[in-house]
């Protein structure tokens, strides 16, 4: 395995989800009121650090790291429900890595 000690890569985290906006309506209700949800949040990129790894041999040909979007609210009916929230995507790194935007 070759050493790797310097590597750039792009990241880009899920956007959050469509949310729906809609308002009641039931036969004996005149005025229903609001029911929608909130779309779902987007995943993050987390990096944690190893003591296990020595190089950023993962990172020397994966240069996009993309987390997933956010899901939009499903279309039930009388429901204020939010849509799920996304996964985290987890990356070990050394530990004298320095990240920088």
């Amino acid at each position: 395995m070759s050493f790797i000690d310097k590597v750039t890569i792009t990241l880009e985290a899920g956007k959050g989800g469509d949310g729906k906006r809609s308002f009641r309506h039931e036969r004996y209700i005149s005025r229903g009121g609001p029911d929608g949800g909130d779309g779902g949040d987007g995943g993050n990129i987390i990096f944690r650090a190893n003591t296990n790894q020595n190089t950023l041999a993962a990172f020397r040909y994966q240069k996009l790291l993309k987390s997933d979007d956010g899901l939009q609210v499903a279309p039930v009916v009388n429901t204020v429900k939010p849509a799920r929230t996304q996964l985290s995507m987890y990356h070990l790194v050394p530990k004298s890595v320095m990240i920088e935007d």
